[in-house]
């Protein structure tokens, strides 16, 4: 047993409550470094446009979600699943445009996209129908450039004859299986990240507010490793 200051040994009572005192300062110091470590992934992602997805994106948060936040942790997960699920489909729908239109100058991506957006105006109620335009100029040699209105930015062709075909192509995609399937995941994700985001926000007030991260990463500080203050 430690000393006491005239030298002679602490009696077992003396000697719980002195242990108690030291442990309760080493916890204090072990609370406070974690707090400090905790505050330092909001540093981290201060400046960034989508605070939340930043954090989402270390590896060392999402180590503290999953050893400490279960729930959020397989939130998370789903919310994964379902990007690459969303990515897959529009594989599968752009698969779809480039068999479809086969032989022909068309940039798919943009045709993709393009479709997303009437799609999406017509959930809206602000559905024209499908208008395709194009216009000429001139780079040292005539260029056509074909759109669907008002999509002007998303050139989908430089060949302006195949308006009519590529006309018919866009009114049957905007029903296909693909699209809608892409529509579905895209809804789900959104909600599933609208959920993830609540929960990540209100843990980065908890830390604010005080309180220190649950669960552990590489980079927490660890409670015997540390000196109890005086």
């Amino acid at each position: 047993m430690p000393l006491q200051d005239d030298g002679k040994r602490m009696g077992v009572t003396s000697w719980v409550k002195w242990v108690t005192e030291q442990l309760s300062r080493r916890f204090e110091s072990y609370r406070e470094k974690r707090l400090e470590h905790s505050k330092r992934f909001l540093e981290k992602v201060e400046k960034a446009e989508n605070q939340v997805k930043a954090l989402l994106e270390d590896e060392n948060f999402r180590e503290h979600l999953r050893t400490g936040y279960p729930e959020i942790s397989q939130l998370y997960e789903e919310w994964r699943e379902l990007e690459d699920e969303k990515e897959n489909c529009y594989n599968k729908l752009r698969r779809r445009v480039e068999n479809e239109t086969w032989g022909m100058q068309v940039h798919c991506d943009n045709v993709c996209r393009v479709l997303i957006l009437l799609y999406n105006d017509r959930l809206r109620k602000h559905y024209r129908g499908i208008r395709l335009s194009h216009e000429c100029g001139y780079d040292g040699r005539r260029i056509y450039r074909v759109y669907c209105e008002p999509y002007k930015a998303l050139a989908l062709s430089t060949d302006p004859s195949i308006k009519p075909k590529l006309g018919r192509l866009l009114a049957d995609l905007l029903d296909s299986e693909e699209l809608r399937e892409y529509k579905d995941l895209e809804g789900k994700k959104e909600a599933k990240y609208k959920e993830l985001e609540d929960k990540i926000k209100r843990l980065m007030e908890r830390i604010r507010q005080g309180e220190p991260l649950g669960g552990k990463c590489d980079l927490c500080p660890r409670f015997f490793s540390l000196k109890a203050k005086p």
